[in-house]
């Protein structure tokens, strides 16, 4: 993810999602708290909970992300 970018509104759709941050800074978004995490900090929510998230660092973000079921 590129300096600045941000995924958006938040949305909300069936399923669960788990991620890991691979490097960077992101702020993820959960119902309106906002979670601060980095490089090795992982996560792990249900999809109906609104959620969104943006590169809060000054270099690119990676995040391995999973979703069930896919929405891509």
């Amino acid at each position: 993810m590129d300096v600045g970018g941000k995924s958006g509104e938040s949305i909300t759709h069936e399923g669960e999602e788990t991620g890991y941050v691979l490097r960077g800074k992101i702020d993820l978004n959960l119902d309106g708290v906002v979670h601060s995490l980095q490089a090795g900090d992982a996560f792990c929510f249900r999809s109906h909970v609104p959620h969104s998230y943006r590169n809060a660092g000054d270099e690119p973000a990676s995040i391995l992300w999973t979703c069930t079921p896919p929405t891509f």
